[in-house]
C-alpha cells in the first residue's frame, strides 16, 4: 500500500469509528503495519469488520481476520474432554 493509500484507509476507519483516536504514535504504527497489504483487500476487511464490530479493528483483524477465528475454535476445542467430545461435547468446568 502507498502512502496516500495508507492514509485514505485510516481516514475511513477514523469515519467509520469515530473512537479511533489518531494519535501520531497509533498513526506511525498503522502505517508502518499497511505497508504489505493490498489497499483493495485492506479495504474489503476493513467493511466486513464495520458490518460486524462497533469497535475499530486492530491491525491484526485487517493484516489476518482468520486468526481470531482459529485462535477461538482451538480454545473451544482445548476446553473439551475426550469423553465429552465422545458424548456430545460437553464442557470441563
Amino acid at each position: 500500500m502507498d502512502e496516500k493509500q495508507k492514509a485514505n484507509f485510516i481516514k475511513q476507519i477514523i469515519g467509520a469509528y469515530p473512537s479511533f483516536e489518531p494519535t501520531p504514535e497509533r498513526l506511525q504504527i498503522w502505517q508502518r503495519n499497511l505497508d504489505e497489504i493490498n489497499y483493495d483487500l485492506a479495504v474489503k476487511r476493513l467493511d466486513k469488520h464495520v458490518t460486524n464490530h462497533k469497535f475499530p479493528p486492530t491491525i491484526a483483524e485487517i493484516l489476518n481476520p482468520d486468526a481470531e477465528l482459529k485462535r477461538k475454535q482451538k480454545v473451544e476445542l482445548d476446553t473439551l474432554s475426550p469423553a465429552a467430545i465422545g458424548n456430545g461435547g460437553y464442557t470441563l468446568m
